[in-house]
Parts: C-alpha cells; structure tokens; sequence
C-alpha cells in the first residue's frame, strides 16, 4: 500500500496540504528562570497547521510530517552556557534530559532550535545551565496522531444512476500502547459533494457508509475496510470521502486534547483538515 502523508483523524488533510493548511502556526510559551539570570522562551512548529493551538505530528510520518521544531531565544545567558533539551512523554512522571543540547555564545537575544519526533503526545523544555544555576523555558506540548496507509490503487468505485460506492483498504499505524483503545473507536464517515471548484464546501455524516471490524496486524497496527456511499456526477465519482475517530489524547496520548468535529452531522472544509 503507498505510504499517505494524512492523518487519521482527517483523509480531508490530503487536499487541504495543497495549500489551505500550509501555514505553519507559532505556539509561544515563555518564562524567566528563578534561580539565574537568563530568559528562554519557546515555540512548537510542524508540518500542520497548528489545531485550536495545538501542534501535532503524525506518527513515525515520512518525509518530516512525524517531526517538529522547537525554537525560541534565550537573553541574559554567558558564553559557554549550555542551552539542554528535556522532555516528558504522555504519562511520565518527571522531565528528563533527551541528549541534545547546544553551547551558548552570550549573545542577547540567542536563537535556537530543535528537531524533535515524538511517538506520543510530549511536553518538551529548555533549559540553560549556568554554573551551578538553571534557567527554564515554560513546557510546550507536542501532539501526535495515527499515521494512515490507504491502499487507493486497490480501491473499488461502482456507480449506478446517482450513486456511487467507493471502497477503501486501510491500515492505521499507532504506538502499540494505544492500540486496544484506538481499535474500540467507532468510525465516521463523511461525503462531501463536488463543487465546481473542484472541493466540497462542507462534508456531511453519511449514514449510508459503513466501516468494517477492525482487524489486529501486529502490536501497533491494525486494518479495516471502509465502504462510502455518495453521489455520483456523470457517472463517476461525485464526492470527496473522509473519515475519523474522536480523540482520546488524556487517556492514551494520540490525537489533540478536546473534540474537533468528529461525529458532528455537518462540517466544513475549513474544519476537515482535522477531525478528531
């Protein structure tokens, strides 16, 4: 199956990265350390529009989808201060120390950054290490969402008057400590009709179209089978398809904190870039 660049809670992603969901979006957090004299402020991008603020990746995703960058300015600090990068993943009880790190030059403002690639929702920090003292950046979370194999060339499309039947192979890839949650969810399935513009406007909850029971690869893997049902234009496919689960990120890491529209009878294209 090709390897897709989307997310599982949105196929919508794989047309809005043409260029609605292009922009890269600052999330800036910034705090002045107590123990020493040196200001660090922090920022998460990635290759995702950030989500009500949220920055996100997608799981071990190819060609930089699965990585973020962190980056910020430090002000106060001395030549020779180390700036060190700690994190702490989903359900850890502490920050701990990633191994990299980079040596200051005291000037003031310094930037920095870092590539980081999180496997579940992470909270990352900046810390400049000063003598004997430290100074820390605010935390900045790191999201991460299912990564998606859709097999399109194995797709099957049957139309018939004014409807049209597509059917999909999938596989979602996930840590395997979220995959017994992620494979109890209740998928939904959406259709949005063709518009001149060659986009739907708006994607509706399509009662007609099923998806299968998930079926189990390996430990962090699974498969299943969705079958959409649409309208048709001219005898060919009229309408665009996607499909969602509702995030749970405060039980196993994955996806964005809150709900964003999965489930909800009508959504727009603006908000089907995420769905969870």
């Amino acid at each position: 199956m090709p390897r897709i660049s989307g997310t599982v809670n949105g196929l919508a992603a794989l047309w809005l990265a043409g260029g609605l969901a292009a922009a890269l979006t600052l999330i800036p957090a910034q705090a002045a350390g107590a123990a020493g004299s040196a200001t660090v402020s922090i920022s998460a991008t990635s290759d995702f529009a950030a989500v009500t603020g949220d920055t996100y990746v997608i799981y071990k995703g190819a060609k930089g989808t699965g990585t973020a960058t962190l980056s910020g300015q430090v002000s106060g600090a001395s030549s020779g201060d180390r700036l060190a990068l700690y994190a702490k993943p989903f359900r850890a009880a502490a920050y701990a120390a990633t191994g990299k790190s980079t040596m200051l030059t005291g000037a003031s403002p310094e930037s920095y950054s870092f590539k980081v690639k999180p496997t579940i929702a992470t909270s990352y920090q900046v810390r400049v290490l000063t003598g004997s003292t430290l100074d820390a950046s605010a935390s900045v979370p790191v999201y991460v969402t299912e990564d998606l194999l859709v097999n399109f060339d194995g797709g099957k499309l049957k139309c018939h008057g004014s409807t049209c039947k597509l059917t999909l192979k999938a596989a979602v890839v996930l840590p395997a400590s979220a995959l017994r949650t992620e494979m109890r969810k209740h998928w939904y399935l959406y259709v949005g009709r063709l518009t001149k513009s060659g986009l739907p406007t708006v994607f509706i909850l399509s009662t007609r179209s099923k998806a299968s029971k998930p079926r189990k690869l390996n430990r962090s893997e699974y498969a299943l089978v969705w079958t959409f049902v649409g309208p048709s234009e001219h005898h060919k496919l009229g309408y665009l398809p996607d499909a969602c689960t509702r995030d749970t990120e405060s039980v196993d890491g994955m996806g964005l904190p809150g709900h964003h529209h999965c489930g909800d009878h009508r959504v727009k294209a603006s908000q089907a870039a995420y769905l969870g």
